[in-house]
């Protein structure tokens, strides 16, 4: 996947239909059920939410979007003053 004019590589993924696992190195993630039950959540279709949590990044990839999107080569100057 490429992203921006810069056209950054990334190496994230997502998900086709509601494929509800994530592929390669991962961690696990736990949400706290009632009576504080933890249940692992790191297997769940993530298309329920539609756009919101279907994007699944490593961190590297968060480091270089998030290097480029902070030097400008993503957005204009104008754009990225609106970002905080």
């Amino acid at each position: 996947m490429s992203i921006g004019p810069s056209r950054t590589h990334l190496g994230t993924s997502v998900p086709r239909g509601d494929n509800p696992y994530l592929h390669g190195p991962h961690v696990h993630g736990y949400i706290e059920m009632p009576a504080g039950r933890l249940e692992d959540a790191t297997v769940h279709n993530h298309s329920y939410a539609y756009g919101n949590s279907e994007m699944t990044s490593t961190v590297d990839d968060l480091e270089r979007f998030t290097s480029a999107l902070c030097a400008g080569r993503l957005l204009p100057a104008r754009l990225l003053r609106h970002v905080a």
